[in-house]
């Protein structure tokens, strides 16, 4: 949710809240949506080329819209088929083939702590 390469100690965190929520409750989402939004990694400011979430494509098309304030005459946002590879992005929204979204599963960002 925050950071697309977390270090294994933030993992062993979260992984900790999820067998234990502090009040002995195993898979409590609720404690460990809290935990990854609340620890010190997820509210640091990411420094460094490999730090931070990478976006896919679709979202840096949507974000490069919003930046630029990109509208529509008609309300309609006719982009076409952005699947082909060739001359498009490459994939379409909410059509992601993995739990990965996107990314191949063994997937590591250049420059990052696993890379």
């Amino acid at each position: 949710m925050v950071t697309s390469n977390p270090s294994p100690a933030y993992v062993a965190r979260i992984s900790a809240v999820w067998a234990d929520n502090g009040s002995g409750v195993r898979g409590d989402l609720k404690a460990v949506v809290r935990a990854i939004l609340l620890d010190t990694e997820a509210r640091t400011v990411p420094t460094g080329a490999g730090a931070g979430k990478l976006r896919e494509p679709v979202l840096r098309f949507l974000q490069w819209g919003r930046t630029f304030g990109v509208t529509s005459a008609t309300g309609l946002w006719n982009i076409g088929d952005t699947t082909n590879p060739a001359n498009r992005l490459g994939q379409s929204p909410l059509r992601s083939p993995t739990v990965f979204n996107f990314f191949r599963p063994g997937y590591v960002p250049p420059s990052s702590q696993l890379g």
